[in-house]
């Protein structure tokens, strides 16, 4: 009984088929006047502008419209081309923060020296602890000498940040 139902219904199914020709869309020419492709043309300067692209990524833009003219309308080509403007735009910006590592590596060598075997510091941070280191031994109430270094570093410490010695004691590496 199933089967009968079942041979009933696919030629139902079949009878009310659409013929083929009658579903198919006819060739239309949607190629775009050139008023209207230098139209989209100036579109693409105004999108250029907006995301501030290169004129290199301008021209590939410009370039979109004129092989798309011939096959695409003229929304679908404005939406490839903001699309492909903001691909640009994005790609601009990772760019732009990509850093040179090659500039930094004469800093990096110098600190490493300075780090590795021997610290030392540079004249204006000696100048800096002579001039307090002197002051604390002409100091009216010193009686002693042999903890000066300590009282020079606790002083340093607590004006690290003014004199700018801060990345002295702040690194576990120096102290």
């Amino acid at each position: 009984m199933h089967g009968r139902k079942a041979s009933a219904l696919s030629r139902d199914v079949q009878s009310h088929r659409p013929v083929p020709s009658t579903y198919r869309s006819p060739s239309i020419d949607i190629s775009l006047s050139a008023d209207r492709i230098r139209l989209l043309k100036t579109w693409c300067d105004m999108v250029s502008n907006k995301f501030g692209l290169t004129q290199e990524q301008l021209q590939d833009l410009r370039g979109t419209v004129d092989f798309s003219a011939l096959c695409l309308q003229p929304g679908d080509i404005q939406i490839r081309i903001f699309q492909q403007a903001a691909l640009y735009q994005t790609f601009n910006a990772v760019a732009a923060q990509k850093v040179d590592y090659s500039l930094f590596q004469t800093v990096l060598e110098d600190t490493q020296k300075r780090l590795g075997a021997k610290y030392s510091l540079t004249k204006e941070e000696v100048n800096t602890v002579i001039t307090f280191t002197k002051d604390a031994i002409f100091q009216a109430d010193r009686t002693s000498y042999m903890d000066i270094h300590l009282d020079v570093e606790a002083i340093l410490r607590k004006k690290a940040e003014s004199l700018d010695l801060l990345h002295i004691f702040k690194s576990d590496v120096k102290t």
